[in-house]
């Protein structure tokens, strides 16, 4: 795991040059404060279902991210911003049961 921010920063940048030792750095860093943070909006039973659609946002966008550790962590990708989008989406992808359909 990374110790510190310049850590952080430096395996974001090599991630986004496709460094894919650096993306599991980044992601072994930043999963588990994600998960938290997604398990405190949905729940347990969808939490690693959101969070993957989550990761799989942060990687299509990482070549467009810029800034240091710290606006990786609270800024895109991986913010709560793109956690909610993703969270919405993933709640309209979902199969309403015969309960909730509209009749």
């Amino acid at each position: 795991m990374l110790g510190d921010d310049a850590e952080l920063t430096a395996a974001v940048l090599a991630a986004q040059d496709g460094d894919e030792d650096a993306f599991r750095a980044v992601y072994r860093a930043v999963q588990p404060r994600l998960l938290g943070y997604i398990r405190t909006l949905v729940g347990e039973p969808d939490a690693e279902d959101v969070a993957s659609e989550a990761w799989l946002q942060i990687a299509r966008d990482l070549d467009r991210f810029s800034g240091d550790a710290d606006r990786f962590r609270g800024g895109r990708p991986g913010s709560p911003a793109t956690v909610r989008s993703t969270i919405c989406g993933c709640a309209a992808a979902a199969p309403r049961s015969a309960a909730t359909r509209p009749s």
